[in-house]
């Protein structure tokens, strides 16, 4: 799979499988999404390993994606007991620089809704938390956090035509 790991629903991803979006040359995209149920071992392995990391080892854990024409802010929350200290992952994801980002997603997100079921048995539940539309590139910004131990993390888009947005993670 490529791409960032919270972006469609399984449903949306499966249906790169129809024959209608075969024949039109869309399956490819769809089909190589995390959340596709194919992909599922896969994507429950990486967030089990990336929990984990986060869990026995007192660290925070962000994913910074890419690779699709939108941009967003999301979350994955673990319902495992053994990842009760760090239940949340933030992910953002900038859009392309050359390129538009699609209309069509905001338009899908609205009829499907921001969350991404990840497997019906899957610990882990996916949501994007801001989409944007117009091109924009990604920051990360780490500060010192309220403990000697801890980082604060935010997120910022730089938005064309828009200004920027700012997002702080909170955990």
């Amino acid at each position: 799979p490529t791409g960032p790991v919270i972006h469609l629903t399984h449903q949306l991803a499966d249906a790169g499988r129809t024959i209608v979006l075969r024949s039109l040359g869309l399956s490819d995209d769809l089909d190589d999404q995390w959340s596709a149920r194919h992909n599922a071992p896969e994507t429950l392995l990486l967030f089990d390993a990336l929990f984990d990391l986060s869990n026995q080892h007192g660290v925070r854990v962000v994913v910074l994606g890419g690779d699709v024409h939108v941009g967003t802010v999301a979350v994955v929350r673990s319902r495992r007991r053994s990842h009760e200290r760090h239940p949340l992952i933030y992910q953002l994801t900038s859009s392309p620089v050359s390129n538009a980002p699609m209309g069509l997603f905001r338009w899908v997100v609205k009829i499907v809704g921001r969350d991404v079921n990840l497997g019906e048995k899957s610990p882990f539940t996916g949501r994007i938390l801001h989409l944007f539309n117009e091109r924009n590139i990604g920051l990360v910004h780490v500060a010192p956090g309220a403990h000697p131990r801890d980082l604060a993390v935010a997120f910022e888009l730089l938005r064309d035509g828009k200004g920027s947005y700012r997002f702080g993670t909170v955990w």
